[in-house]
């Protein structure tokens, strides 16, 4: 059978063609066969060719070898040794250290878990390295700055109480005590010791009760009264205990004012308990118990000594 041969001619000479569809040409300088389709310039490629250099390139936590090939030869990708970042997928170090599952750290801290037990209801922890749970500690501040949901705790670290979200506000509770006695001679009020500076939000309404032992040396008895923030108004009832006793009810505080009406005339020691509300308007600030004398130079107290059994406190509860 014999050969046949088709027209051999240059690069050059062949993309100066334009050939005919099913025209064939051999380009001499490339060794490519190229056959026409009646528009390109030099054909289009059919077959046979050669390329004068191939490379590759690669990121930096791989290395290739054998690059570039320029007649034949094997491109060879390997690891580099430099870690993979995170953002692409890696773990940003070459080496993982630790024990069983895989510790994605250069030197991780490794530490042995509390473990417990959980049920349909509960999650019950049993080691003894357990000391309770911390929840999230925020200031007043802090706190009111929150866009809260239902049901969402904090630990207030102003008040010094956890404050519970009800869906509508915060809603906590704080007890108070004295701790050591308070006397007074004065007929101007004066602080009660360890009852003084209580946190009251701004546009909120509060429950306060409590109890005050007191005692007086003389028939003038022991009046009672509190600080306000500006524009808050308060409504609190007073009732004792004791020898010729006499109580009258505490009436509206303005603007801070002490208005000690509340009297318990007993001689001896006996227990004043009292209950209602504070409303505080657009101004925060803080309240404090008073007292003062009922008669100039009488002495009056208000007992806080835990250890003999004397129990001096009041509650506030924030309820709106």
């Amino acid at each position: 059978m014999g050969q046949i041969k088709i027209p051999r001619i240059t690069t050059s000479d062949r993309t100066s063609l334009t050939l005919a569809v099913g025209e064939l040409v051999y380009d001499t300088t490339n060794g490519g066969v190229y056959k026409g389709d009646g528009s390109t310039a030099g054909g289009v490629v059919v077959g046979g060719g050669t390329v004068t250099s191939v490379a590759a390139s690669v990121p930096t936590f791989l290395s290739v070898s054998g690059s570039p090939i320029t007649t034949s030869g094997t491109l060879a990708i390997s690891l580099s040794g430099t870690a993979l970042p995170v953002a692409n997928g890696g773990t940003g170090v070459t080496t993982s250290t630790g024990s069983g599952n895989n510790v994605l750290s250069i030197s991780p801290t490794l530490v042995t878990p509390i473990l417990g037990s959980a049920s349909a209801t509960a999650l019950a922890f049993t080691s003894t390295a357990v000391s309770g749970l911390t929840i999230n500690r925020l200031t007043t501040t802090q706190r009111q700055a929150l866009t809260p949901v239902m049901g969402d705790v904090v630990y207030d670290t102003t008040i010094g109480t956890t404050c519970t979200y009800n869906g509508t506000f915060w809603q906590y509770s704080k007890e108070y005590y004295t701790t050591v006695n308070s006397t007074t001679t004065a007929i101007t009020a004066s602080t009660i010791t360890g009852l003084t500076t209580f946190i009251l939000e701004a546009n909120s309404t509060y429950d306060i009760n409590g109890q005050f032992l007191i005692g007086c040396n003389g028939a003038g008895g022991v009046k009672f009264g509190h600080s306000l923030p500006a524009g808050a108004t308060s409504f609190i009832n007073y009732s004792g205990i004791g020898t010729s006793l006499v109580t009258t009810q505490q009436i509206a505080n303005v603007n801070g004012a002490l208005t000690a009406t509340a009297i318990n005339r007993a001689v001896n020691t006996s227990y004043l308990i009292f209950g209602g509300a504070i409303t505080t308007a657009a101004t925060a600030g803080s309240i404090d118990m008073q007292f003062a004398s009922g008669t100039a130079a009488q002495t009056s107290t208000v007992y806080g000594q835990f250890s003999l059994g004397y129990q001096s406190k009041i509650t506030l509860t924030k309820r709106a």
